[in-house]
């Protein structure tokens, strides 16, 4: 069991759970899949036995929820914030938050739209909900120096605060049963050690037809490496899938990023789709539509492969970043000023340098945590 002297800790798992919605058809479940992070510190003044408890990181996403108005299709949980107490007694964990979140799903973006934050960001607006998470965590035995804890009890359970459709009153998801891996954390400071996180990439070409040996996607590769450059000496590997070449001439040389957006194919819902067209899609050649939740996709023009750094720029958005200056707008977090994530002007390429700062703000329910620690540096690349 965790001591005085081993605080403050960080409990972090991954998750795929099932989860009751109101109001629904019947008494339907759906199964939502993400990740959890939970600080807890010391807090002596609360009491013997008493600590504190925060939530740092949080994403959840389910391909969908039939409710008595219509599927939302693909929803996200995100922004999950909250503070509460942990009640050591009798060897567990008792845990106990009161919770903010935005939910978002697709049938908003299909009956609100979008509002475009210039010159390449197209948002949402989410519903807000609030409510409480419950946890009864226990000391898992484990063979080796390894330290986790089990939740033997836990739920999540969000009312709706906010409407934009309504199609979801109430989500109840079930966190009985996971595995919180234990770590010291770190002084609060940039430099600090920290969780090595993982980001799926799924690239989508475009054929004229069966024969075309020129797809659309030409500048990917370079594209890819830049960003890994960008975002990987702070944490955030990219992962990617085999590209997939689909064979729709309309697109391949499409000029709006809208349309492109509708062609996304979702093969995989564990994976950011980026979808490369010959077309000028202007916003300086690429575009980021709902950023920050699991079903954004970035739209990318082979024609700006002159700026490396384009893909970097849009991943920042799939992480939840906006442009500096854009603080809090459409809930999108502001990134510093100076990086990759500034908006170059006409015919520059974006700014080959990111900030720790950036990546520890940086939040997608498919932005899964691993088992590996990371120091986190600034990239500066010249």
């Amino acid at each position: 069991m965790p001591t005085e002297s081993t605080l403050p800790i960080t409990l972090t798992s991954t998750f795929r759970t099932a989860s009751k919605f109101i109001p629904a058809e019947q008494n339907d479940e759906t199964s939502f899949q993400g990740h959890l992070s939970l600080q807890v510190d010391d807090a002596k003044e609360a009491g013997e036995g008493t600590r504190t408890l925060r939530i740092s990181q949080f994403g959840a996403f389910s391909e969908g929820l039939e409710t008595n108005q219509g599927n939302t299709g693909p929803i996200s949980i995100t922004e999950l914030q909250g503070e509460g107490n942990v009640v050591v007694r009798d060897g567990l964990w008792f845990c106990q938050a009161a919770v903010t979140a935005t939910v978002s799903y697709e049938a908003i973006e299909e009956a609100v739209g979008f509002v475009l934050l210039p010159p390449d960001l197209h948002i949402s607006p989410p519903e807000t909900f609030e409510g409480q998470l419950d946890l009864v965590l226990a000391v898992e035995p484990s063979t080796d120096d390894s330290q986790v804890m089990f939740s033997q009890q836990g739920r999540l359970h969000l009312v709706r605060a906010s409407t934009l459709l309504g199609y979801v009153d109430e989500l109840d998801i079930t966190l009985t049963g996971l595995s919180f891996e234990l770590k010291k954390a770190p002084p609060p400071t940039s430099a600090s050690l920290t969780t090595r996180r993982t980001l799926r990439l799924q690239p989508i070409f475009f054929k004229s037809d069966a024969e075309d040996t020129n797809p659309s996607g030409t500048s990917w590769p370079a594209q890819l490496a830049g960003a890994r450059r960008l975002w990987s000496n702070c944490c955030i590997d990219l992962e990617t899938a085999q590209p997939l070449p689909l064979i729709d001439p309309d697109k391949k040389i499409e000029r709006s990023s809208g349309r492109l957006r509708k062609g996304a194919a979702r093969v995989d819902p564990n994976a950011i789709e980026v979808l490369f067209t010959t077309g000028d899609i202007g916003g300086g050649g690429g575009h980021t539509y709902s950023p920050g939740s699991a079903r954004a996709v970035i739209v990318i023009s082979d024609l700006y492969e002159a700026n490396p750094y384009l893909l970097a720029h849009e991943i920042g958005h799939v992480l939840g970043a906006g442009h500096p200056g854009m603080a809090g707008a459409y809930g999108v977090w502001e990134p510093v000023r100076n990086t990759v994530m500034n908006t170059p002007k006409p015919g520059e390429a974006n700014i080959p340098v990111n900030k720790i700062s950036n990546c520890n703000r940086a939040r997608n329910p498919l932005l899964m945590p691993t088992r590996t620690s990371c120091n986190p540096r600034d990239t500066v690349l010249t």
